[in-house]
């Protein structure tokens, strides 16, 4: 039986991945069945996880618990953020597919954390929670979000990984090329 790091670093965990994301806005059939296989790879996750937590909960102190989980969460998070950021392509549904597990996937990992802060726990949180914004975002907002490198943005991704990420989420215009332009390191 695979482990959680296993599942993240399978090939079929990168498969959905990037089938997922470069499904055509007009085949939503297909990109039903890529966001149900991708969604039954995070519940894989989220079932070891439960499993840890049944084990250590009442064995740990609740300090060492919340790190040991945290930790777990934080590889997740990191091995989700790498794949999505060596994508290729993304389309438009791709990307609201993908936020949409993101979304499921904060939902569910917040059951295992006690706490309301869980950036706090969980480092990878707030970097995971920016590619969600990126994914949903205009160039405009994504632009303002980096604030000339000062930004939220800027604060969990280098100027070269925004850039890939317009690459990838956006065609190629003048606009787009304007935008990158504006995305550079301080």
């Amino acid at each position: 039986e695979k482990n959680i790091l296993d599942l993240i670093q399978s090939h079929q965990f990168a498969h959905c991945i990037n089938d997922l994301v470069t499904i055509e806005d007009s085949n939503s059939a297909v990109g039903d069945q890529l966001a149900k296989e991708f969604r039954q790879i995070l519940t894989q996750c989220l079932v070891h996880l439960n499993f840890l937590r049944q084990t250590l909960v009442d064995v740990l102190p609740q300090r060492v618990y919340d790190k040991a989980i945290g930790t777990v969460i934080n590889t997740l998070f990191n091995g989700l953020i790498n794949k999505i950021l060596i994508q290729n392509d993304i389309s438009s549904s791709g990307a609201q597919r993908l936020s949409q597990e993101i979304e499921f996937l904060f939902a569910e990992v917040k059951t295992f954390l006690k706490t309301e802060n869980p950036m706090r726990l969980v480092s990878k949180w707030s970097k995971l929670s920016e590619l969600n914004f990126v994914l949903n975002a205009n160039l405009l907002e994504i632009v303002n979000r980096w604030a000339d490198g000062y930004g939220i943005l800027a604060a969990e991704f280098t100027a070269p990984d925004v850039k890939q990420l317009i690459r990838v989420l956006f065609q190629n215009t003048e606009h787009r090329a304007k935008t990158l332009n504006r995305i550079t390191s301080h």
